[in-house]
């Protein structure tokens, strides 16, 4: 089954200045559509360009990066960008993908299934 885009969906954790571990029930929640119908996500290539589309559309949702000085916004943006990714390569059930995003495919659908 071709996929014609991946959906990076954030639900808003953060609240007056830090991160929860769940989102509030009342939580904003924000989807991008990321396209990659002109990939081939089994080749390292595809993965490649399909993993920096990714993080761009995490990096965009999450809001933009916080001044490397506000070590704590940093740090929250940081791990946004990151469950964000995880959770939208999981999705693409990719190994290539997954390997290239520094984890197995067990590892991204764990971590996934967690969020």
């Amino acid at each position: 089954m071709p996929r014609t885009a991946l959906a990076l969906i954030l639900a808003a954790a953060f609240s007056a200045g830090a991160a929860r571990a769940a989102p509030s029930p009342t939580a904003e929640t924000t989807t991008v559509h990321v396209r990659v119908a002109d990939l081939d996500l089994q080749s390292e290539a595809g993965a490649r360009v399909a993993l920096r589309r990714i993080t761009r559309a995490a990096d965009a949702v999450c809001g933009d990066e916080a001044d490397s000085r506000d070590l704590q916004r940093r740090a929250m943006f940081e791990t946004c960008v990151r469950s964000v990714v995880d959770a939208t390569v999981a999705s693409a059930r990719s190994p290539v993908l997954a390997a290239l995003n520094g984890r197995s495919i067990a590892q991204t659908t764990s971590l996934a299934a967690a969020n």
